[in-house]
């Protein structure tokens, strides 16, 4: 359950208004906010500790004031309010990356989080559930698939799949495309949910995918592109064999695709 819920909730009940008004009539004490948290977790059951604690240090910070209406109504006006968004404008044009230069100052530049290069990132998307096996970023206008390939694929696979995705279109669409390594990574989050560094509101089974962008190979039998390994939490790159022959017994990886589509 978020905080939001929560909040809106425990507005809603009835039990909170004599607390609130005496909390608004003199000083908030710690007894005031212990037992209106006990009494809020025993009429709504609430199970999530971390969150009544997250509540009871609001509750600490800040008053609680009441505005009185015509009918003498009480409202409570000091709910948290959302956190502020900013919106970004991503590249969606394939591009060649040769230096981790260019990695990490993409990073700093969004302020993305990346486990081993910028774990101090704070980007905060604006997701949104499209209850058609797609999600929106308001933050950075794009469409994701919720899920993606069921299975890993080498990066010509990859490829040929973004082609299936369109011409079935998927969620009704026929423009997705193979997602550049700035907006891929803008999904990474410091925290891991179910086990990977990925938001919640996504699939966990994808936990390392292909981007559009390629990076230089060392040697020209070899091909490199950029990934994003939400098991790790990081940008790198990955490695596959030209059909020209082999080069120091390099094997053909194989990593997930999680296809993407502009929406402004």
């Amino acid at each position: 359950m978020s905080k939001e819920i929560l909040f809106q909730i425990i507005y809603d009940e009835p039990l909170e208004k004599d607390l609130y008004k005496k909390c608004n009539d003199c000083d908030i004490t710690s007894n005031y906010v212990s037992e209106f948290v006990e009494r809020s977790k025993e009429s709504m059951q609430i199970i999530s500790d971390d969150i009544a604690y997250q509540l009871e240090n609001k509750l600490l910070e800040k008053k609680t004031s009441y505005k009185s209406d015509s009918k003498a109504k009480q409202e409570i006006t000091s709910i948290p309010k959302d956190v502020s968004i900013t919106r970004v404008s991503l590249r969606k044009e394939p591009k060649k990356i040769s230096r981790e230069k260019e990695i990490n100052n993409m990073l700093a530049e969004f302020d993305f989080c990346d486990m081993s290069r910028n774990i101090r990132g704070t980007f905060e998307n604006d997701f949104v559930d499209n209850y058609d096996g797609t999600v929106t970023d308001k933050a950075t206008g794009l469409m994701w698939q919720k899920g993606g390939s069921s299975k890993t694929l080498e990066n010509r696979g990859a490829k040929k799949y973004i082609k299936q995705l369109n011409k079935k279109q998927f969620a009704g669409y026929s423009d997705w495309r193979m997602p550049t390594v700035e907006e891929l990574a803008s999904l990474i989050k410091k925290s891991k949910t179910k086990g990977i560094h990925l938001d919640s509101i996504f699939d966990n089974q994808q936990v390392s995918c292909w981007t559009v962008d390629m990076s230089e190979p060392r040697h020209f039998k070899n091909s490199e592109a950029w990934i994003v390994s939400f098991k790790h939490g990081e940008v790198r790159k990955a490695k596959w064999r030209n059909r020209m022959g082999t080069y120091q017994f390099i094997l053909n990886e194989e990593h997930y695709v999680k296809a993407v589509r502009s929406v402004r």
